[in-house]
């Protein structure tokens, strides 16, 4: 059974379903994010599917960073472009 987190306590079970499948899931959500011009998005993805989501932030003119990372996922935050990053001292 696999996992995908819509948002903060909510999450959608999908049983049988490939990780191409949940992939595409993944980018999706980010992808409506993005569109409805939220200004800055944190969400959880496959760690297989950074580059495509880097890719998809980009076109819509946002930055992507990495802010944690576990087994076979990874945590981005995408900021629009035109914002100045927040520095965080670690």
């Amino acid at each position: 059974m696999r996992e995908v987190m819509v948002e903060d306590g909510l999450t959608v079970r999908f049983p049988g379903r490939s990780v191409e499948f949940l992939e595409g899931v993944d980018i999706g959500l980010l992808i409506a994010d993005l569109a409805a011009g939220h200004g800055d998005i944190t969400r959880r993805i496959r760690r297989s599917g950074l580059k495509q989501a880097a890719d998809v932030a980009n076109g819509f003119g946002y930055r992507c960073t990495t802010v944690a990372e576990g087994d076979d996922w990874i945590e981005i935050n995408v900021t629009n472009r035109r914002r100045r990053p927040v520095l965080r001292v670690v």
